[in-house]
């Protein structure tokens, strides 16, 4: 029940990200039904939520490695 309301108050304190990635989601996910199925964008949809998850929460992802 605590994950639900720190949620809830993340959403709420952030509402136009939260409805700007929501639409953003909705849209690729309906255009990926259609052209490039639910199975190959998911993990991406997926990786999009974390990383905004972490940002509203003031942790930034580090830089990926270089070879």
């Amino acid at each position: 029940m605590e994950a639900l309301k720190e949620s809830f108050a993340l959403v709420t304190s952030n509402l136009a990200t939260s409805i700007v990635a929501y639409l953003v989601i909705m849209l690729v996910t309906t255009a990926s039904t259609i052209i490039i199925g639910v199975i190959v964008l998911a993990p991406f949809v997926m990786l999009f939520s974390l990383g905004l998850y972490e940002r509203l929460n003031g942790r930034w992802l580090p830089e990926p490695t270089r070879a």
